[in-house]
């Protein structure tokens, strides 16, 4: 009940799921605590709050590891994924996806939220797996029949086709899910896939859903912007500065050559281009794609700074980034390297000619 009221916008209701948790932690009733919490979080995130989504999952994950609740920790780990994709830490949401797809639990529920995040990366940064990816999202996803999994899977999708220049079938998939939100009459559910069919060429359905979609389809583009950003969403924020003045899609496009999302960035700077912007800035040198360890920008630089010998405070000190995303990066380099340690990824590095020195 307090989950559906949460979902249906009464704040109230988060307060009540807390009060939950608490009791039955106290009658030491893990699973049904947990569950509080996890609903919690989960409701945060359809809502598109992600402000206040990040903070509750990592307590619903905190507590569900806590309590060996292993079905949780994988499909929280999932979740806390798209949390990360959306707040542009692409490397923490990498290594989240790998870690709950890693787990035994290969089907259901339990795997969805993470094929959806490493798949939208995947895409977004143009690599070949991400329709596989987001095929298998969708069979998981179409297996529920619910709408918190269906309609997301579908949102990704039509993004997908859209970016890879199939406006038809982005069209279909954004329809296929926007009829599910209508008929749960989910705001944020309908927004998000009217948006999706609005770019895919189609009318949609004007003035339905969550505002911030809603400003996008009326081409507020600073409007959105600000509204992304006061709800912590800062990829949906670049999407919306990719729609605004030059100053704007130029400000997007650099966060999209940070993220190395380089199949979105040149969608844009070919969208610019035919908007007749000048100036259009000019894209990274082809230092992924040539990247014999398949490492972003930003992860050789970690690594050449790894192989200094520095620790992760003083790379973080020297790129101007925080510990935890260093962490993140760090571990993302190790995974894609295939290594267990910080030793082993110099040596590699080293082996495969990747270590740079890093931009000033």
């Amino acid at each position: 009940m307090s989950t559906a009221r949460l979902t249906d916008g009464d704040e109230t209701a988060v307060a009540a799921l807390r009060e939950v948790h608490e009791r039955a932690s106290t009658l030491g009733l893990a699973d049904h605590a947990a569950r509080a919490l996890v609903n919690l979080a989960t409701s945060l995130v359809q809502l598109a709050e992600y402000e206040a989504a990040a903070p509750a999952v990592e307590h619903a994950l905190a507590y569900a590891a806590q309590e060996d609740l292993d079905g949780y920790v994988q499909y929280l780990l999932g979740v806390r994924a798209g949390v990360r994709l959306v707040r542009c830490d692409w490397a923490g949401a990498l290594a989240d996806a790998d870690a709950a797809l890693d787990r035994p639990v290969r089907a259901g529920v339990a795997v969805v939220p993470a094929l959806l995040a490493r798949g939208r990366i995947q895409a977004a940064r143009g690599e070949r797996e991400a329709r596989v990816t987001l095929d298998e999202a969708a069979r998981q996803a179409e297996r529920t029949g619910e709408v918190q999994r269906v309609c997301p899977v579908a949102a990704a999708r039509s993004e997908y086709f859209l970016l890879y220049g199939d406006a038809r079938r982005a069209a279909e998939e954004a329809r296929h899910g926007l009829d599910l939100a209508v008929r749960a009459n989910h705001s944020v559910y309908i927004g998000e896939l009217a948006y999706r069919l609005w770019r895919a060429g189609d009318a949609g359905l004007p003035g339905a859903g969550a505002r911030p979609y809603q400003m996008m389809i009326d081409e507020d583009w600073a409007g959105a912007a600000a509204e992304w950003t006061r709800r912590g969403a800062s990829y949906m924020r670049v999407e919306a500065l990719a729609g605004g003045d030059q100053g704007a899609a130029a400000e997007a496009l650099r966060v999209l050559d940070e993220l190395g999302a380089t199949r979105v960035a040149a969608r844009l700077r070919a969208e610019l281009r035919r908007r007749g912007f000048t100036q259009v800035p000019r894209g990274p040198r082809r230092t992924t794609a040539a990247n014999p360890g398949g490492l972003t920008l930003r992860q050789a630089e970690v690594l050449a700074l790894l192989a200094e010998g520095l620790s992760n405070a003083e790379i973080a000190g020297h790129l101007s980034l925080s510990v935890k995303t260093v962490d993140h990066h760090v571990s993302a380099v190790l995974d894609k390297l295939g290594v267990a340690n910080r030793g082993q990824a110099v040596a590699a590095a080293h082996r495969l000619n990747l270590v740079r020195k890093p931009a000033k």
